[in-house]
C-alpha cells in the first residue's frame, strides 16, 4: 500500500507536535498506563511523538518503524530537544518479533495495525514479544461506518469496533485488560463532513495556531480532551484504546 499520504500526514504532525491536541492528549493518556521502571518498546514510532515524549518523562524507549522517510522525520525530532536516537531502529515487526521473544514487559503500538493487511499475524508478533505478565497497548481507529477518504490517503485498510478487537485477540495468550473508545467529540465533526459536505475532515487545527480564534479553539479542544476524553469512558469515538496483558 502506498505509505506517501502517510508520511505527509505525519510529517505536518511532526513540524507542530507541540500544539497538536490530539497527540498531547493521547500520549498523557498512554504514560498513566505505562510503568517507568520497565523499557518501553514503541512499534511503529513513525515521527516518534510519543517517543519524544516518553524520554522526556523519564521513561527508558526503543523504537521501531519501517519507513526511511518517517526515521528521519523522528530523529530529527529527538535531535532538536537534544535527545538520542540511538535505540531507533528500522525494523518490521516480523523482524524484530524473531530477535526479541519474551523480551518486553510493555509494548506501545499506537495506529500500526490498520496499516497492516494482515493484522492477526502482526498482533501475534508482538504478543510473542512479550514476556508473561507485560501488556500490551493498542490505539486503532474506530467505527468501520466511518470509513473514508482519510482513512485511504493514510493508506489504512479498516477501522475496528469492539467486537473485531475481541475477536483478533481470542485467540491469543494475551487476555483484554480493558477496551475503551476515545475522541467523542470527532464523532459527529467526522460523521458531518463524510455525509454532508462529501470531504474530508478539516486538520489544521492540529496543526495552526496563527490567529485568536484558532487559539482560542484549540485551547477549548485541548482542555476537552485532557479533562473529559481522559478521564471519562464516552461510548462512542473515533479511536480504541487497548490494554491486554499476556498470560503465558
Amino acid at each position: 500500500m502506498d505509505q506517501n499520504g502517510l508520511y505527509n500526514h505525519w510529517q505536518r504532525i511532526s513540524a507542530a507536535q507541540e500544539h497538536d491536541f490530539r497527540v498531547s492528549a493521547l500520549n498523557k493518556l498512554i504514560i498513566q498506563i505505562l510503568d517507568k521502571d520497565d523499557t518501553v518498546l514503541d512499534v511503529g514510532c513513525g515521527a516518534c511523538g510519543l517517543t519524544l515524549f516518553l524520554l522526556r518523562n523519564g521513561f527508558r524507549v526503543i523504537s521501531i518503524d519501517t519507513s526511511d522517510e518517517m526515521l528521519r522525520l523522528g530523529r530529527t525530532m529527538l535531535s532538536k530537544y537534544k535527545l538520542s536516537s540511538d535505540s531507533v531502529y528500522k525494523a518490521s515487526i516480523s523482524d524484530f518479533s524473531a530477535q526479541n521473544q519474551n523480551s518486553f514487559r510493555q509494548i506501545v503500538c499506537l495506529d500500526v495495525i490498520e496499516h497492516i493487511e494482515d493484522d492477526a499475524s502482526a498482533l501475534s508478533e508482538l504478543i510473542d514479544m512479550l514476556k508473561a505478565g507485560g501488556r500490551l497497548i493498542l490505539t486503532i481507529p474506530a467505527m468501520p461506518s466511518l470509513y473514508g477518504p482519510k482513512d485511504i490517503e493514510v493508506g489504512h485498510y479498516r477501522r475496528y469496533d469492539k467486537k473485531m478487537i475481541q475477536r483478533l485477540f481470542s485467540s491469543s495468550s494475551c487476555r483484554i485488560q480493558s477496551i475503551r473508545y476515545w475522541n467523542f467529540i470527532g464523532v459527529p465533526v467526522t460523521w458531518f463532513y463524510l455525509n454532508i459536505l462529501e470531504r474530508q475532515v478539516n486538520e489544521s487545527l492540529r496543526r495552526e495556531n496563527k490567529g485568536f480564534a484558532q487559539r482560542t479553539i484549540s485551547f477549548l479542544l485541548r482542555f476537552w480532551f485532557s479533562v473529559f476524553e481522559n478521564r471519562f469512558r464516552p461510548p462512542l469515538g473515533l479511536t480504541l484504546l487497548v490494554v491486554a496483558e499476556k498470560e503465558f
